[in-house]
């Protein structure tokens, strides 16, 4: 006989699968995705720097991650180059915002 499980049992399931996805494409696929073109990598690698306090107009402090290209020594580039920036309001850190890897990746 077939077990048939409860609506929100099975909605806990699928939702767990789709995270288990979302890490999937967070550690492994997204860091690897090639570039569309064939330029070649002039900054190989990313700095990172975690949880920078940015002061908004109305004086409240936002945490803030930033991803700067780098040599392949780890050497932050000192020239000023175009950024992308994402504001989120919520969870920069949880793993459905895969913030980190998009932040290496744009990088």
């Amino acid at each position: 006989m077939r077990r048939i499980l409860p609506r929100h049992l099975k909605a806990d399931v699928e939702w767990k699968g789709l995270m288990a996805l979302n890490e999937v494409d967070k550690r492994l696929r997204l860091p690897r995705r090639q570039h569309a073109t064939a330029t070649p990598d002039r900054f190989p690698r990313c700095a990172e720097t975690r949880g920078v306090m940015v002061a908004m107009r109305d004086g409240v402090g936002l945490s803030t991650d930033v991803y700067r290209p780098a040599d392949a020594d780890g050497r932050v580039c000192e020239e000023r180059l175009p950024a992308v920036l994402i504001r989120l309001p919520y969870g920069k850190d949880d793993p459905y915002a895969n913030m980190p890897a998009h932040g290496r990746y744009w990088a």
